[in-house]
């Protein structure tokens, strides 16, 4: 894919249904890297 492509995504213009798939799919596969790592201040591991 490109970033045409992802920017006509993102914008919501009309894509194929297998490239919105394939994004999707990515999204959800690199969900980790979208949150912070564990400090020794966080309290929610301590339970």
């Amino acid at each position: 894919m490109s970033y045409n492509q992802l920017d006509n995504y993102l914008e919501g213009k009309e894509l194929a249904e297998e490239l919105t798939t394939q994004i999707e799919e990515r999204y959800v596969k690199t969900e980790h890297k979208r949150h912070l790592p564990v400090t020794i201040y966080d309290q929610w591991w301590k339970a």
